[in-house]
């Protein structure tokens, strides 16, 4: 099954979320070791001079789960209603042969801790015509196969990421109401696409893997001044903290759900904190 038959009759918005680019032209080898040579790409998850109270949680949630990336989507900065899952997820991998074994074990491992964290049901898809959150790791010699197979409307969205700058980058389409194919509410997500590019440093895909995955939950936003966190440009730190992973449970607390206004949510948010981190 080809990506346009899945995403037909869908009422879906279009977000997208990305690695920090490189340089134009530079080598992700030469990019990565700059951010590890300038102290960032740290591998802590819970770092002790990152310090964040339940405060910091429920402003840092605030900013994640409704703002959106600006320069990957036309200009809008913030949605005012909770994004997430509802549906099961089965998830389906294409992947360069020299990246398949590696790569795909991280995945799958990375879904299962995603699962236990949303309470949302992941499992791989037993076909692609099945998946509802496709992954792709590709090399150069492998664009061209992908682009045929996800022949389309949106075969445009690999095509542009095979000459794009970017390491990886995620696109998540939710629903805008009921008027789809599967009756989902507004805020529904229902369907992801996550592409990587093949032969990155293993800890750096690794990294690629976390962001892009935990960002197809619904927290879409990155931005400076949440820290300690994957869900920030300046690449301090390479892989979900525990401050993250508190967002996430944020999101998929049972308090909330798909479509929730801004406001409705947020009045909830701070006991939803003090239940998952009492006093912290």
């Amino acid at each position: 099954m080809r990506l346009l038959a899945k995403l037909t009759g869908l009422a879906a918005a279009l977000l997208t979320t990305a690695c920090a680019p490189t340089t134009t032209g530079e080598s992700f080898d030469n990019y990565i070791n700059q951010l590890v040579n300038n102290g960032k790409l740290r591998k802590e998850r819970a770092p002790a001079d990152a310090p964040f109270s339940n405060a910091d949680l429920v402003r840092n949630f605030e900013t994640i789960a409704f703002g959106l990336e600006p320069q990957l989507n036309g200009g809008v900065s913030e949605e005012n209603h909770i994004r997430r899952w509802r549906q099961p997820i089965r998830y389906w991998l294409i992947m360069s042969e020299s990246d398949a074994e590696r790569t795909a074990r991280e995945i799958h491992i990375f879904m299962d801790r995603l699962g236990d964290l949303t309470g949302v049901e992941i499992q791989p898809a037993t076909e692609f015509s099945q998946s509802n959150f496709d992954v792709l790791v590709l090399g150069p010699d492998d664009y061209g196969k992908a682009e045929d197979r996800l022949y389309g409307a949106d075969a445009s969205l690999l095509r542009a990421f095979r000459w794009d700058s970017a390491p990886c980058q995620a696109r998540v389409y939710h629903s805008e109401g009921f008027a789809n194919q599967n009756d989902e509410p507004k805020g529904s997500i229902t369907y992801a696409i996550v592409m990587i590019r093949a032969g990155l440093k293993p800890f750096f895909a690794k990294g690629c893997v976390e962001e892009e995955l935990a960002q197809s939950m619904g927290l879409m936003n990155d931005d400076d001044h949440v820290r300690p966190s994957i869900f920030n440009d300046d690449e301090e730190f390479a892989f979900l903290t525990e401050h993250d992973e508190y967002l996430l449970r944020i999101l998929y607390d049972p308090r909330l759900q798909p479509g929730q206004s801004r406001k409705d949510a947020m009045t909830l948010v701070p006991d939803i904190v003090e239940t998952l981190r009492p006093g912290g």
